[in-house]
């Protein structure tokens, strides 16, 4: 009897919490969609070419996704997640970053979408590069940056 009544609990709360589990699944419940900024990166993108995150925890893509972007240079990375005891990493400071960046003829910025979010990374680039593409998805922007003068 006492199992029967636990059992039809049971059936009783899955069958009350369905719906919202359904709920949750939909894409447009994400604040983001990161499955379709990994296949335009992948679409996009050259190995070897630097990628920035802006703030480091846009390194999520690479975690959930990381097959488009394994072939990109994380070139703000200091020290990476396990290393750091964190999740994202550690970013190396403005003059490091752009000490890493000459040379190079362009690079990949993954931001949040939310200027009150944004680090120290897009004011490097903005500073010695032009933006050249940008895709805006939900909560996540792609852009191209391009030297704007010579590659020393």
């Amino acid at each position: 009897m006492v199992a029967a009544a636990g059992v039809l609990a049971i059936g009783c709360a899955f069958g009350w919490q369905l719906p919202l589990h359904q709920r949750e699944r939909e894409p447009l419940s994400r604040q983001d969609d990161l499955a379709a900024l990994s296949a335009a990166v992948g679409r996009l993108t050259r190995p070897g070419e630097p990628v920035l995150y802006d703030p480091p925890k846009e390194r999520r893509i690479a975690i959930a996704y990381p097959r488009p972007l394994a072939g990109l240079r994380d070139i703000a990375l200091g020290t990476p997640g396990p290393a750091s005891g964190t999740l994202y990493g550690v970013d190396v400071g403005p003059t490091e970053l752009l000490r890493r960046l000459d040379g190079a003829r362009s690079a990949w910025l993954i931001a949040a979408d939310e200027p009150e979010t944004r680090g120290p990374k897009a004011p490097v680039l903005t500073g010695h590069f032009r933006l050249a593409y940008s895709l805006c998805l939900r909560g996540v922007r792609l852009e191209r940056y391009v030297r704007a003068g010579p590659a020393h």
